[in-house]
């Protein structure tokens, strides 16, 4: 942003103030230059705005809308690789009162658990920083000043959003972390594995009985050394690695280079995962392969390296469809046509099913495809689980199992278990995704060298 534009918001900050609401109306003020620093000032404010430009989809002023409209899709796209900050600025705070602090701030859930612990309620935190801090190192010092622990990539099933469970005791198991924006890199294990086979899958194919064995057996040798990464997300995204790592630089403290010459990396064991559905959190694992020289040191004093990740994140205001007499009808918003083909309540222990059709506005291509550009991504296994929730007459989500999906066609076959009397599927919220593709770096030193 220019100086000219700094001294322009800066100038409206002090006219308006920082509300969002004092904002928002100044979107369709008669001069354009008030316009652009408004919409300037509310993109700065990121997701404090984000509440009132919603509401002001709904705004008479079609300038207003139209602005509403782009300033949230900006300033989502930004909450995906920028890191959620936190002000510490607690003086013998009671617990509960800080987990809702950090959820207000972060727009990310917290829960202790259990809820119902008379722990909590006696539990008093100080807590102080002089600026605000990433989320990662926040949830950190909160961890260490009040007694709790985390699990990473675990969260609470059942809920309407993604929930990050706290528990009570400071025995975490910590491993060496690495932290850029809303990731957090952290190393497993450092593996090597040496040994010697005397018997080739090849040998063994062309060996038959009575043909006898070689007069001098010849063994291969065979290494494996390489280095077992986890990369965390903020719990309020899912992530998918999105192409092969690299490993930019490994050296031990005797100056031998440990990146295997044939590849930068290689391998990757977990291409997907997300905190909805039956994921198993906001995680992906994967491992790079390096070299061991014969004369190896007893540390990899540096270890650099770039990861490259799509990451994703529910929109706030989903489309929602009413399941009484919507049979054969199509409703659509900005991220989705859905078309609503048969609604069965459960009955008689029999499961309920719901066929629709998801497809792009407009009516041509699957809305469930990812839109990012990387061509070795997959779609995600659990995209649905994702991005629709269907629930009862009393507002209670219902659990739901993908049967059938057509992927050509968007056509997706939606199994309810049987549930308790009244538990029968009354409305659909499909929610759209903001997508972006980044890169997590990561620099690790003095990790010791087995």
């Amino acid at each position: 942003m220019s100086g000219v534009s700094l001294v322009l918001l800066a100038v409206l900050g002090q006219t308006v103030g920082a509300d969002p609401l004092d904002l928002v109306p100044r979107l369709g003020a008669p001069r354009f230059s008030d316009r652009e620093n408004a919409a300037g000032r509310l993109e700065q404010l990121g997701r404090a705005s984000l509440n009132a430009l919603h509401a002001a989809r709904d705004a008479k002023d079609p300038e207003i809308r139209a602005r509403a409209t782009a300033l949230i899709g900006k300033i989502e796209a930004s909450l995906l690789t920028k890191a959620s900050l936190v002000r510490l600025d607690f003086e013998d705070a009671p617990l509960p009162n800080v987990i809702r602090s950090f959820a207000e701030q972060t727009g990310i859930k917290l829960s202790l658990v259990p809820e119902t612990s008379p722990l909590w309620a006696n539990r008093r935190v100080t807590l102080r920083a002089g600026a605000p801090l990433p989320f990662w190192k926040a949830i950190d010092r909160l961890c260490e000043a009040a007694r709790l622990h985390y699990l990473e990539g675990t969260h609470l099933p059942g809920g309407r959003e993604p929930t990050f469970p706290l528990f009570d005791g400071s025995d975490r198991p910590l491993m060496p972390v690495s932290d850029y924006g809303p990731f957090r890199v952290g190393v497993v294990g450092i593996h090597f594995q040496r040994d010697f086979s005397f018997v080739t899958p090849d040998q063994a194919r062309r060996t038959r009985p009575g043909q006898g064995v070689a007069a001098k057996p010849a063994a291969t040798l065979n290494e494996q050394f390489y280095v077992q990464l986890q990369v965390t997300a903020e719990p309020r995204l899912s992530v998918a690695q999105a192409g092969t790592m690299t490993i930019i630089e490994a050296l031990d403290e005797r100056g031998n280079r440990l990146i295997n010459p044939p590849t930068p990396a290689n391998g990757m064991t977990e291409r997907v995962s997300g905190y909805f559905g039956f994921a198993p959190g906001p995680v992906v694992q994967l491992q790079g392969a390096l070299n061991r020289p014969r004369q190896a040191g007893a540390t990899i004093k540096r270890l650099k390296g770039m990861i490259p990740l799509a990451v994703s994140m529910r929109k706030a205001n989903p489309l929602v469809v009413a399941l009484a007499g919507a049979s054969g009808r199509t409703f659509q918003n900005d991220d989705v046509a859905l078309t609503v083909h048969e609604s069965k309540p459960p009955e008689n222990n029999r499961p309920g099913t719901l066929e629709i059709t998801l497809r792009a506005p407009g009516g041509t291509g699957n809305a469930s495809a990812t839109d990012f550009s990387a061509s070795d991504l997959a779609v995600r296994p659990d995209v649905h689980q994702q991005q629709i929730e269907v629930v009862d007459g009393q507002g209670r989500l219902l659990p739901w199992y993908q049967s059938n999906f057509d992927v050509e066609a968007g056509r997706l076959t939606m199994m309810f278990p049987a549930q308790e009397p009244g538990a029968t599927p009354v409305e659909l919220r499909y929610y759209g995704l903001t997508n972006a593709l980044t890169e997590a770096p990561f620099e690790f030193a003095d990790l010791p060298l087995p």
